[in-house]
């Protein structure tokens, strides 16, 4: 049976549910929203075997790779997920609470904060764990720098319409769809880029459109991760980052009214220089830029496993035939 794609599943968030969450917790507090939370995550573990499938697959290729040190359970699976409502509500806060009491301890940001004060545009690889709204609002703070959120499906547009509505500071922050990266999208992600802005890119997960990947060990298992980000960072020779999000301390008791704390780690992939891909060695250039991406990844989930909320089959196949992913843009 083919997998679908994770990009075809359709978007399972209730608008009107998440309001009313988020009232529960604005009213209320962390504690009662973790009390009606509860229900609605079960119900959707429950109800969706994929999810408690590709969770589970997750948490075994972890546990195999060192990072659980016992068998994981189904329960475990179940926090997998509650995991991720909770970070839902931090992602939400992040950027529309002015008293988020959450806070954020930044790791290794000095290179790119040099791009920001010489204002040098750079590609940011990111990653589906932890917060990273905490960054973009850290990000908002730096009032002179654009944010680029690439986003290569429509799952989201409830979601940034919902921030959009309660926080008007989000208009600095550009949300753009690029299920392709087309001649007109390149040339403004250009424009952003020769502006200084910071564009951030999802480095683990494959647009629908493109088969342009790299297969990688990951957890011990070979998966395909898109080079999208890569190939930006090459097409505008620019420099390339990674950001990992975790969050910390890693345990609390259930029933607490406990506020998170996260962790960002850059990596600097390509070491602060502009990327130049050599033509004659193309695909080991990009390998050798992917796989540190991974390694950041691996590292970050070492200090926070259950962070990673990819609920879809990630060590699935992905065709052999590869589209041509050389093409470049001249605006």
């Amino acid at each position: 049976m083919t997998q679908q794609h994770w990009a075809q599943n359709q978007e399972k968030t209730n608008h009107w549910g998440i309001v009313f969450l988020l009232t529960i917790h604005r009213y209320l507090g962390r504690l009662p929203f973790r009390i009606f939370m509860g229900p609605v995550i079960l119900f959707y573990w429950l109800m969706d075997k994929n999810v408690r499938q590709h969770s589970m697959d997750y948490l075994q290729r972890a546990q195999s790779y060192g990072l659980f040190k016992q068998k994981p359970t189904l329960m475990l699976s179940l926090r997998h997920l509650a995991f991720f409502g909770e970070t839902i509500l931090d992602k939400f806060l992040a950027l529309t609470d002015p008293d988020d009491k959450a806070t954020l301890a930044i790791e290794n940001d000095q290179m790119i904060m040099d791009c920001i004060v010489r204002k040098q545009g750079a590609i940011v690889l990111t990653s589906h764990m932890g917060c990273l709204e905490k960054l973009i609002n850290h990000g908002l703070q730096q009032k002179e720098t654009e944010l680029v959120v690439l986003m290569h499906t429509k799952h989201a547009q409830q979601f940034n319409a919902l921030l959009r509505d309660r926080n008007q500071a989000l208009k600095k922050i550009h949300f753009m769809e690029v299920s392709a990266l087309t001649p007109a999208s390149a040339c403004e992600i250009e424009a952003f880029i020769a502006r200084g802005a910071l564009v951030f890119i999802a480095g683990d997960r494959v647009p629908l459109a493109s088969e342009a990947t790299c297969k990688i060990s990951f957890l011990g298992k070979d998966a395909h991760f898109p080079i999208g980000g890569v190939i930006l960072a090459n097409l505008f020779h620019c420099p390339l980052f990674s950001i990992t999000c975790w969050r910390t301390p890693k345990k609390m008791p259930v029933l607490s009214g406990q506020t998170h704390h996260y962790t960002v780690h850059f990596g600097n992939l390509s070491n602060g220089k502009n990327v130049y891909i050599n033509r004659r060695q193309r695909q080991q250039d990009i390998s050798i830029l992917m796989k540190s991406f991974v390694k950041e990844l691996e590292r970050g989930l070492t200090q926070s496993p259950l962070d990673w909320a990819n609920f879809y089959a990630f060590w699935s196949p992905v065709s052999e035939t590869k589209k041509d992913d050389s093409k470049e843009y001249s605006c």
